[in-house]
């Protein structure tokens, strides 16, 4: 596959399944931090400080920047709460394939490397110890069929609706309503209407947020 420069100098790749790009051109690492770091996991925590564990369900895998990102967030983030990641992937990168990324050299910390590593070279559907209160798993199947349930944050990172549209129609979005506990949020960079009306007929509360560099908008979604 092709590696793509984005413009905060961060790499992705072209997908051969699909023709897309795995993150925006505008900043690969910009668009995580800001949809799924700051919108998904920041902001759950800071509205329940207190929970001893937080569950989140990532919808696509893909160069395991999400994952990466999550589990080297500051040490105190898991002083109190454990964090148990699901990734689902159906399409999963090689391991060599995710090392061309080289995300680990923009993250300071020093176990960027060797976490990244493990994301992607870990038996599919065991879960391992990333480090300390971060516990990670990926299962390799459909995202229609997995059944888990009491999420509080779902990483809503498939490709996008003209690339992959079946998982952003109505059934979909059923189906992540049910995945999620009471008052989860579900978090995307998609800001397309047709998806937003189907989150509204699914059953979640839709805001409207500024999107990251190169994007007017993208989506959370909330479980009352």
């Amino acid at each position: 596959m092709s590696i793509l420069q984005t413009a905060d100098g961060s790499n992705t790749y072209i997908s051969k399944v699909f023709g897309e790009t795995y993150h925006s051109r505008h900043g690969a690492l910009q668009e995580s931090l800001h949809v799924f770091i700051e919108h998904g996991l920041h902001r759950f925590r800071s509205e329940f400080p207190d929970l001893q564990e937080i569950r989140i369900f990532e919808m696509g895998l893909g160069t395991g920047l999400n994952a990466l990102l999550s589990a080297t967030l500051p040490s105190e983030l898991y002083l109190k709460t454990k964090l148990y990641y699901t990734s689902v992937e159906k399409f999963p990168l090689s391991p060599e394939e995710a090392q061309g990324m080289s995300f680990e050299k923009h993250i300071e910390d020093p176990e960027a490397s060797t976490i990244f590593h493990q994301v992607h070279q870990s038996d599919w559907g065991e879960w391992i110890n990333l480090r300390e209160g971060f516990f990670f798993q990926k299962l390799k199947r459909d995202f229609f069929d997995q059944q888990l349930k009491d999420q509080h944050i779902i990483f809503y990172d498939a490709f996008a609706p003209a690339a992959q549209s079946e998982l952003w129609t109505q059934e979909a979005c059923e189906l992540l309503f049910e995945m999620l506990a009471p008052h989860g949020i579900m978090t995307t960079y998609c800001a397309q209407g047709q998806f937003k009306r189907n989150l509204k007929a699914a059953g979640f509360e839709v805001e409207a947020l500024p999107g990251p560099p190169g994007k007017r908008e993208m989506t959370l979604g909330r479980k009352r």
